[in-house]
């Protein structure tokens, strides 16, 4: 019971505030790096220690839409998404790669075949839609880049990890 109210105050903690802990190490000008174009509102690039828990998150500023960032490459990068739903999703960018990611949130489409009912009981149902494409240099053709969904898992007290 100790363990689970502290688990609670710990995630309410970490949930609640978007400038806690480490922030994003973004590559300098020597660095190897990935360019990643982000549109979206409450884009977060998130990090973590050396044992694999989170230990902090770094906004995209949503005024800079489609103005590249830096990204370290050949390592996973952690992308959350946080309005109404949060969502989190990874993939690995690579060296040199140039990245778009768009994220729309929004509410599910209604069943035309509902009832008067069940529409006004339901409620309204919301999405997070997550697409991140790459740009291939030498054709000028974009990819489709595949994410991994990412959920949390509780290691300990104090730490998160996210699978």
């Amino acid at each position: 019971m100790k363990f689970a109210v502290t688990a609670v105050c710990a995630l309410t903690l970490l949930a609640g505030c978007s400038s806690l802990g480490q922030a994003y190490p973004f590559p300098t000008r020597e660095d190897a790096f990935a360019s990643l174009q982000a549109q979206g509102r409450s884009l977060y690039l998130l990090t973590f220690d050396e044992n694999g828990c989170y230990a902090g998150k770094t906004r995209l500023q949503p005024d800079a839409a489609f103005t590249p960032v830096r990204v370290v490459p050949n390592q996973r990068l952690v992308i959350e998404s946080d309005n109404v739903i949060v969502m989190t999703v990874a993939f690995t960018p690579r060296e040199k790669g140039r990245y778009w990611l768009t994220s729309v949130e929004g509410p599910v489409q209604r069943d035309p075949d509902e009832t008067f009912f069940q529409a006004i009981t339901r409620g309204e149902k919301r999405q997070v839609i997550i697409g991140v494409t790459e740009m291939d240099d030498a054709t000028q053709q974009l990819k489709p880049v595949k994410l991994v969904k990412l959920y949390p898992r509780h290691k300990s007290a104090l730490c998160i990890k996210l699978d």
